[in-house]
């Protein structure tokens, strides 16, 4: 008998440890202004791979991550979003919005983003994203560019909270 209970402490202890926040994570295309639109390299398939570099620096942190398929999914306002995010059973959402210019081969991504805690229907951080004047893109594939773009945005995220600061 006190090795079933002992059993089923020991289990209850690790079931709370193992809990975690669940993220919604969606991006959204913004302005988009290239020079030459008939050799138009932004496609919405980099809304996704930057969706994969915000999942992959928040499953690192310790949540668990899904997103809205960027590159398919709109949604008319941000009520819809939240709804859609609360359904889906996240207590966070991040949704970032990204504008993309290319001009004379000079690329610049920008964006702001705001991080929702579902629950209590308050923005838990908010603020802007500029790709560093000092970076250089050459050599470096779209793609990546875009996951690591991901990447920074959530790295911004956990500079400006801590972890007891999403409400939980």
């Amino acid at each position: 008998m006190i090795k079933r209970f002992l059993f089923l402490i020991l289990l209850l202890s690790a079931a709370g440890a193992g809990w975690s926040e669940n993220v919604y994570v969606y991006v959204e295309k913004g302005i988009i202004d290239i020079e030459e639109p008939e050799i138009n390299i932004f496609n919405t398939e980099l809304l996704n791979i930057m969706e994969d570099g915000v999942m992959e620096s928040f499953f690192e942190q310790g949540y668990i991550v899904f997103a809205a398929n960027s590159s398919i999914t709109t949604f008319s306002n941000d009520s819809i979003l939240n709804q859609a995010a609360k359904s889906g059973g996240a207590d966070l959402l991040l949704k970032v919005v990204v504008n993309y210019s290319e001009k004379e081969n000079i690329i610049d991504i920008n964006g702001n983003y705001v991080f929702y805690n579902l629950y209590s229907d308050s923005v838990v951080t908010e603020g802007e994203y500029n790709l560093p004047d000092d970076f250089n893109s050459s050599g470096i594939r779209i793609e990546d560019l875009f996951f690591s773009v991901g990447r920074s945005f959530t790295d911004k995220i956990f500079n400006s909270i801590k972890p007891a600061n999403t409400g939980f």
